[in-house]
């Protein structure tokens, strides 16, 4: 759902000067009714200056701060989808090609022909997944995948990965 920048501001946790106005994402696990965290897609993102001298659109999709990566479920995707080895999984990147590929799992069948799960980037996919001892008694950041990832049935899936062309 669209909202303005002080409700987008607020939804995700920033009070800064920014403008927090655009499309709210509900993440939710599958089988669950709540949301589990938003994502926001700023209308407007701030502009980056490449070593080209060109410009870049940054931070188009921002999370709450320290939030960790998430997979994104799309709606109509059920604790049994995840279960079903049978099942194909398609991973693709970003929400809006995850309810695209939902919608395609789903019309004109009377059963899903496969899963769809989206990463928020490339590299979402890790996450820490906790902490151990450094040097000089300093404590230090383990990265893994995220904890989305033992929800899912691996062994003998056929899975289908489609990022953009410019992963």
């Amino acid at each position: 759902y669209r909202v303005n920048s002080n409700d987008g501001g607020q939804i995700i946790g920033r009070n800064g000067h920014g403008d927090y106005a655009g499309i709210v994402i509900p993440y939710r696990r599958p089988g669950e009714t709540s949301i589990r965290e938003y994502q926001l897609r700023v209308d407007n993102p701030d502009l980056e200056l490449k070593a080209d001298g060109t410009t870049r659109e940054k931070a188009k999709y921002l999370f709450p701060p320290k939030r960790s990566n998430l997979l994104y479920f799309p709606p109509g995707v059920t604790p049994a989808m995840l279960a079903d080895t049978n099942l194909p999984m398609v991973l693709t990147e970003g929400f809006k090609k995850g309810l695209a590929l939902q919608r395609l799992a789903t019309e004109g069948h009377e059963s899903p022909q496969f899963l769809p799960i989206a990463l928020s980037g490339v590299w979402s996919w890790r996450g820490t997944v906790g902490r151990d001892a450094g040097p000089g008694g300093g404590r230090r950041a383990v990265k893994g995948p995220i904890a989305d990832f033992a929800r899912i049935a691996w062994e003998g899936r056929i899975i289908y990965i489609l990022f953009d062309s410019d992963a």
